[in-house]
């Protein structure tokens, strides 16, 4: 199918339906993901998960289902990091510089789409708006507490 990826369900009543599409009300509602990170991952992908993983659950963001994708971003952001430090070829032996290059693009694309998918970058945050009379705060709130079927109902 050309065209963009479909946005989640959740972003689109999050962000108010711009569409106006009707939203999809049999989607599954799954359980938020849990704030302790995969045990396969290393230290520093635990660093990264520590960082984002909270405001992603609390936000509503971050669903069981969805913690192999949050996964695969934080191991992709610790070897993004890596290969775009100055000692790089020490954590990448026999790797040439322009091998390096390639590598840093790839990452960064995989890194750009994932973030677009769970909602951390600027662009995806921007259209994210919570409508409401009682203040942001309380909006927020509600937000963190509500499943993604209550969101597309916040007023």
């Amino acid at each position: 199918m050309p065209g963009p990826a479909p946005k989640p369900t959740m972003l689109k009543a999050l962000a108010g339906n711009p569409g106006r599409r009707p939203l999809n009300q049999k989607e599954a509602e799954l359980p938020p993901a849990k704030s302790t990170p995969p045990s396969r991952l290393g230290a520093k992908e635990r660093e990264i998960w520590q960082r984002y993983a909270r405001d992603l659950i609390d936000s509503g963001l971050l669903r069981s289902i969805d913690v192999g994708a949050f996964a695969r971003f934080c191991s992709l952001t610790v070897h993004s990091e890596a290969l775009a430090a100055e000692d790089w070829t020490e954590a990448f032996p026999g790797v040439s510089p322009e091998h390096r290059v390639r590598l840093l693009t790839n990452l960064s694309a995989a890194i750009r789409q994932l973030e677009g998918d769970l909602g951390l970058n600027p662009s995806t945050r921007s259209r994210i708006q919570l409508q409401g009379s009682d203040g942001a705060k309380d909006n927020k709130e509600k937000a963190a507490q509500a499943s993604w079927r209550s969101l597309a109902r916040i007023k």
